[in-house]
């Protein structure tokens, strides 16, 4: 049995395996070591492989777990999720006795503050009435900076000497930090992870794992929200259609799994349509950590959203984009992937007249749009084997496979990947083929609204709880304003929208805010009237 190098990193990096007088292509990794940690998970079994499994802890630290620190800043009630604190230190114990890979990610920003983008610095100071990140606190020492008492882990989850440290300006670690490429060297695919909070941090880690090819699981008892319904709802959407973002354990069945590893079986050999699919996607290039404001950006013409949640939303006009995710045939039409999957899609296809009126509205101020599509090459050499089984379709109704109204399932290009007539990119506006649920994910987004000088970004399309709330929390984690066209978005399941909408305006606006299509096009209207008056807004 030989490997051969993947080629886009250094080390082993394992992908093909020659067996016997066959040359076959296999992913399953485990039968390597030999045997395998198999857990009892929604929406299935967990299995990974002893040596290659990691432990990600988030933000279990001071300022988030102690009296005065900057949650209780912020008014939240830390009872809410002190309780995982000693079920914490339980994974932590069987985690190190296995020998998982152990990684501590804390929120923190670099003493001068050139991580922090000014949109959450102000954000924080309108909810506290005036102190936030950078300030002194009152655990002594300045909130949420590198090196001061709040950003150094609580005692139950401390580190230990050769475990690594992260620290992130955000609330993700696929943006300014290199957690992708370290579990990438250290040939890790399989993540769980534990910490705080469910709604909010936890929930873009875990899509960011998922995009970029990794199988995460959540550690239920391990994690925890200052609001319990948030939580809820979040390890609802983590584990639906499938587990389309990753699984969730009970402690339990984790202890249960991690102490009693069994026999892996043999490499299952998987399609050869396959044959270029990668083990894990490639990492994002480091970029800064915020948004540069433009030159003007403090004299140019602002507009308000009076009744945008939590509070009015104002933005540059000039420096506003819209970003419409994912509005193709297989997600909104009849016979298209959704649809054949068993959802539907009247419920999509509901927002399409809505779509087109904000689309419109854009268009009338000649502000920059950008379309998203999810969509792969040809080859799928873009679509990590971990978004091609998680779902175990059948042939059939996988990617890559012909579907019911023309063409390769989310293949670019083919005629179900293209977006619906109603809602197609005019010739002038930017359209992006991503290959996860973000669109800030090996796409150019981020350099395109950089290059049009964009701070502020207003989001529709579907689904409302998969790919449009992954986007924006990743435009969050980079600096941008965000505010989400509640009418221009949908989901298959109503619920989730409902939470989704619910949680990312919550925290004072902690993703983004939340308005109505007429609300914008309003706010937009009433701009260019006080304009034309001669009056600054």
């Amino acid at each position: 049995m030989q490997a051969k190098d993947c080629g886009f990193l250094p080390g082993r990096g394992a992908q093909y395996y020659e067996l016997k007088c066959h040359k076959i292509t296999t992913f399953n990794l485990n039968f390597l070591t030999g045997m395998e940690y198999v857990i009892k998970a929604q929406p299935r079994d967990f299995k990974s492989p002893v040596g290659k499994t990691a432990l990600l802890l988030l933000k279990l630290q001071h300022d988030f777990l102690e009296p005065g620190g900057y949650a209780e800043l912020l008014g939240n009630d830390l009872s809410k999720v002190q309780s995982i604190r000693p079920e914490v230190a339980k994974l932590l114990e069987a985690a190190r006795e296995a020998k998982l890979t152990v990684v501590h990610v804390a929120e923190a920003y670099k003493p001068d503050l050139s991580d922090l983008a000014p949109s959450k610095a102000s954000k924080t100071k309108k909810q506290t009435g005036g102190v936030g990140i950078g300030d002194e606190g009152s655990q002594g020492g300045r909130i949420l900076i590198q090196g001061e008492i709040g950003t150094q882990f609580v005692d139950d989850a401390a580190p230990l000497d050769g475990e690594k440290i992260v620290y992130t300006p955000g609330k993700g670690i696929g943006h300014a930090t290199d957690v992708h490429e370290f579990l990438v060297k250290e040939e890790i695919r399989y993540v769980l992870v534990a910490g705080l909070e469910t709604d909010i941090t936890v929930q873009i880690v875990m899509r960011e794992l998922n995009d970029r090819g990794f199988d995460p699981l959540l550690v239920d008892e391990c994690t925890a929200s200052y609001n319990p319904d948030f939580k809820a709802a979040s390890l609802t959407q983590i584990t639906a259609q499938g587990g389309i973002i990753g699984w969730v354990a009970s402690l339990d069945a984790v202890l249960s799994g991690l102490s009693s590893p069994e026999s892996a079986g043999p490499p299952e050999p998987v399609d050869e349509a396959w044959a270029k699919v990668p083990w894990i996607g490639k990492p994002d290039p480091l970029v800064p950590a915020v948004v540069p404001l433009p030159a003007n950006y403090e004299n140019m013409k602002r507009a308000t959203v009076e009744g945008a949640k939590p509070w009015p939303f104002t933005f540059p006009v000039e420096a506003t984009a819209l970003v419409m995710i994912d509005m193709q045939r297989d997600f909104v039409e009849e016979g298209g992937f959704g649809s054949t999957l068993g959802n539907n899609v009247k419920l999509l296809q509901a927002i399409v007249p809505t779509v087109r009126m904000i689309l419109d509205t854009f268009r009338e101020f000649g502000m920059p749009i950008v379309h998203t599509l999810e969509a792969h090459y040809p080859d799928l050499s873009d679509a990590p084997l971990a978004k091609l089984t998680r779902g175990q379709l059948p042939v059939g109704l996988r990617i890559g496979d012909e579907g019911e109204i023309g063409g390769r399932i989310l293949v670019r290009n083919e005629e179900g990947n293209g977006i619906v007539d109603e809602n197609a990119p005019a010739p002038n506006e930017k359209a992006i083929h991503k290959p996860g649920k973000g669109a800030f994910y090996q796409t150019d987004i981020y350099e395109f609204l950089l290059s049009k000088g964009v701070t502020h970004l207003l989001f529709g399309g579907v689904t409302t709880e998969v790919c449009v709330q992954t986007t924006m929390r990743e435009a969050c984690d980079r600096g941008f304003e965000c505010l989400m066209v509640t009418d221009a978005t949908e989901s298959y399941f109503p619920e989730f929208k409902s939470s989704t909408l619910e949680i990312l305006a919550s925290q004072g606006a902690i993703v983004g805010w939340t308005a109505s299509a007429q609300e914008v096009r309003d706010a937009l209207l009433a701009s260019k009237e006080t304009h034309a008056n001669g009056t600054t807004s």
